[in-house]
C-alpha cells in the first residue's frame, strides 16, 4: 500500500508490505525516496510477472521483488512507481521499463 507519511516532505512516499492478505499487520516499508532503480519483466520460474525495486541507503543496497497477476498490472505498478520516484521508464533496449 502506497502512503505519504504525515507531515513529510513533498515527494516522500512509503510502500508498505504486509504479513497477511488482509493488510492488517505491516511487515515493513520501502522508502521510495531511496529508490535507485525499478526493473520489470524479470525472469522467474515461480512468477510470470515479476518486478524489482532497488534501493540504496547509507551505501547499502536492497532489492524488493513484487509479483503481479497480469502484465498490465505490472506495467501499471512500474509506471506509478516511476512517477512517485521521479523516474522515467526506459523505452529503449531489452528491458522496456527499466527505471533510470
Amino acid at each position: 500500500m502506497l502512503s505519504k507519511p504525515a507531515q513529510s516532505l513533498p515527494g516522500t512516499y512509503l510502500l508498505n508490505y504486509y504479513s497477511d492478505e488482509n493488510c492488517k499487520r505491516v511487515r515493513g516499508s520501502i522508502d521510495l525516496e531511496q529508490c535507485a532503480e525499478i526493473i520489470e519483466h524479470l525472469d522467474s520460474d515461480q512468477f510470470q510477472y515479476l518486478l524489482a525495486i532497488k534501493t540504496t541507503h547509507k551505501s547499502k543496497e536492497r532489492t524488493y521483488f513484487l509479483a503481479t497477476e497480469t502484465e498490465e498490472q505490472m506495467s501499471t505498478w512500474v509506471q506509478n512507481l516511476c512517477s512517485v520516484c521521479g523516474m522515467k521508464p526506459d523505452v529503449t533496449g531489452t528491458n522496456p521499463n527499466k527505471g533510470l
